[in-house]
């Protein structure tokens, strides 16, 4: 049976060097906080660019865990290769993705697929999501890499949340422990998503003769943050403040009189 430890391990890196360094707990890339929200981790923004795509994805700190032996293996040989060459070796593989390296990270996806050794290990396989509101989707992966060296897969489609995705998977190998190899993951991507942040509809100016003046928002608004009102008796002046698509907020100039000279009230909208 097999037995957790909770000493200390030998661990070997692939930055070329022979000595072997101990491995300690993981302190700047643990786990998230409990409780948390792994598909909230997820960068979503809108893509006007295309006909086809309306969203782009961006999620890291993924970490790809490889078990090559023992009771809790994900993969398995089942093509022997040529005894001089290794050349044609082929894997099936059920490999998990977590939202850290630590013995409590979540689990966030899964890898079903293949590698084959053909002078670089080629690899195809289906991503599947297990968490929160992508749990199902997929992506389909496949590329090409060597052991050690750091390297991209090519996204080639998607279903679910991710339809038609488009994209590349960079990835490093973080360590290597006894008989798992950790691979850390950052994912980006482009595909039709069913529901995004639809796109910012410009309306006005109003009041007026001549409809007042245009005071324009910097890049493309994602929802509302605040509304200050200057007053005296009567609205004076407006000013907002807005959330960008990187998530960044900005406050406009004041639309009307010199602030200075009047009450404001503000309000906030929560999400």
């Amino acid at each position: 049976a097999c037995t957790p430890t909770d000493g200390p391990t030998m661990e070997i890196s692939c930055d070329g060097s022979s000595e072997p360094t101990m491995d300690v707990p993981m302190v700047h890339r643990s786990c998230p906080p409990r409780g948390s929200d792994v598909s909230t981790d997820f960068k979503v923004t809108c893509d006007f660019g295309g006909t086809v795509e309306n969203a782009k994805v961006n999620v890291g700190n993924l970490y790809l865990r490889q078990i090559f032996a023992g009771c809790n293996t994900n993969q398995s040989d089942v093509i022997q290769p040529n005894a001089a060459t290794g050349l044609g070796k082929t894997v099936v593989n059920n490999w998990g993705i977590y939202d850290g390296t630590c013995s409590e990270a979540k689990l966030v996806a899964q890898t079903h697929g293949m590698h084959t050794l053909a002078g670089k290990w080629s690899n195809w396989f289906t991503l599947v999501f297990v968490v929160g509101r992508f749990k199902g989707s997929t992506l389909q992966v496949m590329g090409a890499n060597d052991d050690c060296e750091e390297s991209e897969w090519a996204i080639v489609g998607g279903t679910g949340e991710f339809t038609m995705a488009r994209g590349i998977i960079n990835r490093r190998v973080h360590s290597v422990i006894g008989n798992t190899t950790t691979q850390e993951l950052t994912i980006e991507f482009f595909c039709r998503m069913k529901e995004v942040i639809p796109a910012p509809i410009k309306q006005g100016p109003w009041g007026g003769m001549t409809g007042g003046s245009l005071h324009e928002m910097g890049g493309k608004s994602r929802r509302l943050e605040s509304v200050t009102i200057y007053h005296h008796g009567v609205v004076e002046g407006l000013q907002f403040s807005y959330v960008d698509e990187d998530g960044q907020i900005h406050t406009t100039d004041t639309w009307g009189v010199n602030r200075g000279l009047f009450t404001n009230e503000s309000l906030s909208f929560l999400l």
